[in-house]
């Protein structure tokens, strides 16, 4: 039991006991107490209402409380002396007078001229109070920081996550009363581990406060600014419809907008914000978790852009859920396979390269392409998995067809920027090739140059460890905005794939050609050899030829197949080929 708590279970011993039996014992202890001790006569109107209380003792700890001489308090009324908190102590010391009962409480008072907090133990005797009071301040001080401390996030001083959903709920039942919506927007800064990476985490501190005062600024005064934690941020506000809430996070975004200047240096900064109102949900964690939802979609959508959470969307979601749980059993259960689509060598006209393309053999649905389930894969983690499903699959037909005499000599296969995070990947995927045998040229590993720009990758550590091992490294889609020659400098890009939509129409005219040109000159230029994909048409294949493509691939040589058609696609596509 703490020390405050005995020593006024003494007092109320003292005063309860030694009061009535010993008079003389109870002066005596009380003179000598630690806490405070008063003794205050009800003072009665006419028609006998307590209207006041008359002071009558107090010791040398209650006066060192008030700041008074005890003498020259003696016979003073509650109103004068404490005129301030009267009107509350002459109410319920009355009512304990009124009911021989006691009570014990914690109350604001004035005294040393400042505002001070009182724990009061109050005993009524006859037509007295005997109050026992303790100075509580302190602890309610730091009672009241530790509580800020557990609501607010210590960088920015704004409210936390558990403190946001408590002003959501209040926001919602404000709504519930006058109408509008709640709104909830989550606030996802772009790239930010960029900051840190680049100018150390102390100034990125210095930005996230920055963002903080921006964000507030930027809200209507009566909305809350929140921060969850790392980049994340959210803001609750009550407001007339979902439009309102949509400019407020478009506001909230503009803030951001402007470089912030540290030491000298531009930080650009932007955010994804998503939108989540009650016409959707009136739980406080369902609209915390729909706007998160809502600014990944803004994320994958571009960044720097505002999303609004709908029931579409949640429709969306429930289905990747679905898809989610099917798909981890499809891996353990044997519903995936391989296909393979020919590469043919325009110098030699052989088809002795490949592209794995997974397939999912649904067993309701049919035959699905990725297109069906690799976000659910890449959002879920379930790519890493499949990716080594892949990996293995792959070598083991590679093994395979040598053992046959069927020689491929090299099989491309899709990495995600989930894989490339896992450290040590490249050992696994040179192990994968070890254990069948082959050299690690056999496979290539494809990536997207959106993966080139994935922070998380910058360091390029897993791209140089595939080069290192011997595995040939590809971008996929190449030129459709996202690369920067600086990344084709620094990692070890063995090929460059033309994305599908210039092949599509390069045979149209010198304008449609010049970016495909551009890329195989690029690619020459830097010891890359040049892919083009999705060729359809003589025509497209035959001014890829021209330009000086080195590979081609495409609906016009030959679709994806099962493995056991593989044979004759190669074929296939070289005979079409010849044609070209």
């Amino acid at each position: 039991m703490p020390d405050a708590e005995i020593r006024t279970l003494a007092a109320r011993m003292v005063v309860g006991e030694a009061m009535l039996a010993d008079p003389m014992q109870f002066v005596r202890a009380a003179i000598e107490s630690p806490d405070g001790f008063s003794i205050w006569d009800a003072v009665r109107s006419a028609d006998g209402a307590i209207t006041d209380f008359e002071f009558r003792f107090m010791n040398t700890s209650a006066a060192e409380m008030l700041g008074r001489d005890a003498d020259l308090l003696l016979g003073r009324r509650c109103t004068v002396v404490f005129p301030n908190s009267a009107e509350h102590l002459i109410s319920r010391w009355g009512d304990a007078v009124e009911r021989a009962g006691q009570f014990h409480e914690e109350i604001p008072v004035t005294m040393h001229g400042e505002r001070r907090w009182v724990h009061q133990q109050v005993l009524a005797i006859g037509d007295a109070v005997v109050v026992v009071s303790q100075d509580v301040t302190e602890r309610r001080l730091a009672q009241a920081a530790l509580e800020r401390m557990a609501l607010h996030d210590p960088l920015t001083g704004l409210p936390n996550r558990a403190l946001a959903a408590e002003r959501i709920s209040w926001t919602l039942a404000q709504q519930r009363r006058v109408g509008g919506v709640t709104a909830v927007m989550f606030v996802d800064l772009d790239h930010f581990k960029r900051v840190n990476d680049s100018m150390g985490h102390a100034a990125g501190d210095i930005v996230l406060t920055e963002v903080a005062n921006r964000l507030r600024h930027a809200v209507p005064s009566e909305a809350v600014v929140a921060r969850l934690g790392g980049d994340e941020f959210l803001i609750c506000a009550h407001l007339p419809s979902l439009d309102a809430a949509v400019a407020v996070a478009e506001r909230a975004r503009f803030a951001l907008d402007t470089p912030i200047v540290h030491d000298g240096r531009e930080v650009v900064i932007s955010c994804s914000i998503g939108v989540a109102t009650s016409t959707v949900s009136n739980d406080p964690e369902a609209l915390i978790l729909d706007a998160d939802r809502a600014a990944y979609e803004a994320k994958r959508g571009g960044r720097a852009r505002v999303q609004v959470f709908d029931r579409a969307m949640h429709a969306r979601l429930l289905d990747d859920l679905t898809v989610e749980s099917e798909f981890r059993r499809a891996i353990a259960g044997g519903e995936l396979e391989v296909h393979f689509q020919p590469i043919v060598d325009t110098r030699t006209g052989r088809a002795d390269e490949a592209e794995a393309l997974v397939r999912w053999n649904h067993p309701e649905r049919g035959l699905l392409t990725p297109a069906s389930f690799i976000d659910v894969a890449e959002d879920s983690g379930l790519v890493v998995p499949l990716g080594q499903w892949v990996l293995r699959n792959v070598a083991e037909h590679l093994a395979a067809w040598d053992d046959a005499g069927t020689r491929m000599e090299r099989v491309w296969i899709n990495m995600s920027a989930a894989e490339l995070r896992h450290p040590g990947y490249a050992m696994k995927a040179v192990d994968a090739l070890s254990a069948c045998g082959l050299e690690p040229s056999r496979i290539g590993v494809e990536l997207t140059e959106r993966v080139l720009l994935d922070e998380a990758l910058e360091s390029g550590g897993e791209f140089h460890d595939l080069a290192a091992h011997g595995l040939p490294i590809a971008i996929d889609d190449f030129g459709v905005g996202y690369s920067s020659l600086r990344y084709l400098h620094v990692h070890p890009v063995h090929t460059l794939k033309i994305d599908h939509a210039f092949v599509s129409t390069i045979d149209r005219g010198p304008r449609e050609t010049a970016v495909p040109n551009a890329v195989i000159r690029l690619g020459h230029g830097l010891g890359f050899r040049v892919t083009a994909e999705c060729v359809e048409t003589q025509a497209q294949a035959r001014r890829l030829v021209e330009l000086g493509c080195d590979h081609l691939s495409g609906y016009l040589l030959a679709p994806p197949v099962p493995v056991l058609d593989l044979v004759e696609a190669q074929r296939a596509a070289e005979a079409a080929f010849s044609l070209v």
